[in-house]
């Protein structure tokens, strides 16, 4: 296998280009004597196909090109009539990163969902050639890590799930409501919120009480509110407590479901409120399915985005 960051886009372009040449009878990802024979005074050719190594017959050719493709993760086998088959392209960690840095700058996360092999054709264009539709190929699982480790200006990509999935977004690493002077502000995130929620949850009244508060940390609700319920029997109040966060830090999730699971013992429902905190734009998509079940198993769970 080829060592860290010697696989580059320019030599897997150069590599796949010399096997369109070579397998050029039927395309069909297997190398035959004859296919051999058509290209073995091709110097140039050659030189991609197996470096610098040795032959003197088609024996020979088949062991130099299995070595040579090996060292770039391109791993071909031979069969029982002495041809050979493509098996595996393996994309490295270091080439997931390269692609992901660089568009960072390009894509925005207002432009949704993307697919890798769109940018496969600029970055990889002969190997998306030889491979056509048949993608099955390419193995992505190190590559796709190397994609999502990029990071730039808070940003990074994240794949839709699915083992095999090669659509991606952009998305905030973290996010931090900050007011005008860049400082974290929970109080005014509150407040510019009070109302919109109030809405959400249709309640009948909803206090903001943060810079009212004088409890406890496991008593300080961020807000309280009730709603009426009528009925020609009798009339009742439920209790709504919420528990702002500022940020989606696992940090706070993880402190906001504390406090809210401990406000249930007052309340007919906790809430907690988490700025972007959504199974599509948050930013460690296991943990918020865990954090999403673990507020479900909570007595009352409700959930709104």
């Amino acid at each position: 296998m080829a060592r860290k960051g010697q696989i580059t886009f320019e030599k897997l372009n150069s590599l796949f280009k010399a096997i369109l040449i070579l397998d050029s009878d039927k395309r069909d990802f297997r190398i035959s004597k004859i296919e051999y024979e058509n290209i073995k005074e091709k110097q140039n050719v050659l030189k991609d196909l197996i470096g610098n190594r040795r032959f003197d017959s088609w024996d020979t050719f088949k062991t130099a090109f299995i070595d040579n493709q090996n060292q770039y993760n391109v791993i071909w086998k031979q069969a029982q009539g002495g041809s050979l088959y493509l098996e595996e392209i393996l994309l490295t960690e270091d080439l997931g990163y390269e692609i992901a840095i660089k568009l960072l700058d390009k894509i925005d996360v207002k432009d949704g969902e993307e697919n890798l092999f769109k940018y496969f054709k600029e970055f990889l264009p002969d190997l998306l050639s030889y491979i056509g539709e048949n993608l099955s190929y390419i193995t992505l699982n190190d590559f796709k890590e190397g994609f999502k480790a990029a990071d730039k200006k808070n940003f990074s990509f994240k794949f839709k799930q699915g083992r095999n999935s090669t659509t991606f977004i952009k998305t905030l690493n973290t996010y931090t409501y900050l007011n005008k002077d860049g400082s974290q502000d929970e109080i005014q995130l509150g407040n510019e919120i009070l109302e919109r929620l109030k809405s959400r949850v249709g309640l009948d009244r909803l206090d903001h009480n943060q810079t009212e508060r004088s409890g406890g940390k496991y008593q300080n609700y961020d807000f309280t509110g009730y709603k009426r319920k009528t009925t020609p029997f009798n009339d009742s109040i439920d209790i709504y407590s919420f528990e702002l966060k500022p940020s989606n830090k696992i940090e706070y999730i993880s402190d906001s479901i504390s406090q809210a699971t401990n406000y249930r013992s007052t309340s007919n429902y906790a809430y907690i409120i988490i700025p972007m905190f959504d199974k599509k734009l948050f930013h460690d998509e296991a943990r918020f399915e865990t954090y999403y079940e673990l507020c479900k198993s909570n007595k009352n769970w409700n959930h709104h985005n």
